[in-house]
């Protein structure tokens, strides 16, 4: 106050005059008011979800140890009808060797009261004795050795085996767990929103836990699946909750692996598997060549257990669970197809631009997706025919396989790298196709809600399965 070259400054006591009255005092006490009344909320919706979990928990325990009852008095069912078959056959069998047993036995009696007679006669019987003892026997000789004959030619040494069902014995070899624990989001928080989303094309994918640092985390590869003779060759794979399977259209099989990487085994068909994903439970949905139908194979068995017809001829082809429907696209062709999961209807379609051809396939949540052409150097993602971001680089202008991690990052195979690309649509890196292991990277497919993902190639006869840490 007292300084003469200090001239704009306010005295305190007038600076305070009307302070506890002012509008801004007031605006901020309500905030602050506004921030109680969300942190008690937020302590109260905590304790009760830490209730609910706990009594979720116990119901998932018992509802767990239920079907473990079910399971065993199923298995317990299934083992007294086998028992009860087993038991029948051995009462049949045995009665059968019983039967014959005692034809036997009455025919050697027969032999050895022969037998008697004639070494009776033999030693103390007279001439005359002999004859009509002999001549008796004699007669009914041809009857005997037929008798014989009949009774002693047949004779077999059958036993019992015991085969498995071809189901149990999968069932032993690939189910490895009762069922898998999900998170879900039963209701949407209500708590204090700072900042807007980036936008409502990615509400799938954030809820989604932080695993890994999937912008900076380092490739790291696990293993390697040998597949053959890779030249030139279009190769598919996917994940599912227990296996991992890969389809290689140059040698018309699919692939079966679990996830440590072991062949369990293949199947050859008798056409060409354009293209292969994954479905509800234990089925996967199949496409040979570019067909009307799709075919639902069983991931035991390896049996294609029924199709369904379609109204469009299809040959790229992904699951959306969210809808429970495909996303379809005709060879070589520009329009995209939605078709009902169960009947095969077409429910809606939608175009790509002029002069693109659509080469490979992605589902972005129930309304979206991403295309490659193979020829552009740009990529888009569309949400209800709506253009969300355009991705152009001139490295892609060869780009196939393309797939979406669970946080919405895009990841595009490219000659000599996978580009990364956020959801709004910016590069994030280039990951170089030595860090992965791998050649000329033709699909790239991730395990759902996970960072592990797998790599096919070209030219190089290998599937590399990594994970980004």
């Amino acid at each position: 106050m007292k300084h003469c070259d200090c001239r704009k400054i306010a005295i305190i006591e007038e600076a305070a005059e009307g302070i506890k009255e002012s509008k801004q005092t007031t605006d901020f006490l309500q905030l602050i008011l506004h921030w109680k009344n969300v942190l008690e909320k937020s302590i109260e919706d905590t304790e009760k979800n830490m209730s609910a979990v706990a009594i979720i928990g116990n119901n998932l325990v018992l509802e767990i140890e239920s079907l473990k009852k079910d399971v065993n008095e199923h298995i317990d069912r299934l083992e007294i009808a086998v028992k009860d078959e087993l038991t029948t056959r051995k009462e049949e069998r045995v009665t059968k060797l019983t039967d014959r047993g005692t034809k036997v036995s009455s025919l050697k009696s027969i032999v050895d009261n022969w037998h008697n007679i004639y070494r009776t006669c033999i030693h103390d019987g007279s001439e005359i004795h002999c004859l009509i003892e002999i001549n008796k026997m004699i007669l009914m000789k041809e009857k005997m050795a037929s008798e014989i004959h009949t009774a002693t030619s047949h004779i077999d040494e059958k036993s019992f085996r015991f085969e498995r069902n071809q189901i149990v014995k999968y069932l032993q070899e690939n189910v490895r767990s009762l069922g898998f624990i999900n998170i879900v989001n039963t209701k949407p928080s209500t708590g204090l929103r700072l900042e807007p989303l980036c936008d409502s094309f990615s509400e799938s994918f954030v809820h989604m836990p932080e695993t890994s640092n999937f912008r900076k985390g380092t490739i790291n590869k696990l293993f390697t699946l040998y597949i053959g003779d890779n030249d030139n060759n279009e190769v598919r794979g996917l994940f599912t909750e227990e296996f991992i399977f890969i389809s290689s259209y140059k040698t018309d099989k699919l692939l079966k692996f679990d996830l440590n990487g072991k062949f369990l085994c293949d199947r050859k068909f008798k056409a060409r598997s354009w293209c292969v994903t994954e479905f509800r439970g234990d089925e996967l949905a199949l496409i040979f060549g570019s067909s009307k139908e799709i075919h639902f194979l069983n991931v035991y068995t390896l049996v294609i257990e029924r199709k369904i017809n379609l109204a469009v001829s299809v040959n790229l082809l992904r699951y959306i669970s969210e809808n429970d429907q495909f996303v379809a696209t005709c060879s070589m062709g520009r329009s995209i197809f939605w078709l009902n999961a169960i009947s095969g209807e077409k429910i809606k379609e939608e175009t790509a631009s002029k002069n693109q051809q659509v080469h490979y396939i992605c589902a972005y949540g129930s309304n979206g997706y991403v295309f490659t052409s193979g020829w552009n150097d740009n990529i888009s993602l569309l949400v209800n025919n709506r253009i969300k971001y355009t991705y152009n680089n001139k490295d892609i202008s060869r780009s196939r396989g393309v797939d979406i991690d669970f946080h919405g990052n895009l990841y595009l195979c490219c000659p000599n790298s996978v580009h990364q690309i956020s959801p709004l649509g910016e590069l994030i890196r280039k990951i170089p196709c030595e860090d992965i292991g791998t050649s000329n990277p033709c699909a790239i497919r991730f395990k759902q809600n996970s960072n592990l993902f797998l790599l096919t190639s070209f030219d190089s006869g290998k599937v590399v399965v990594a994970e980004i840490c």
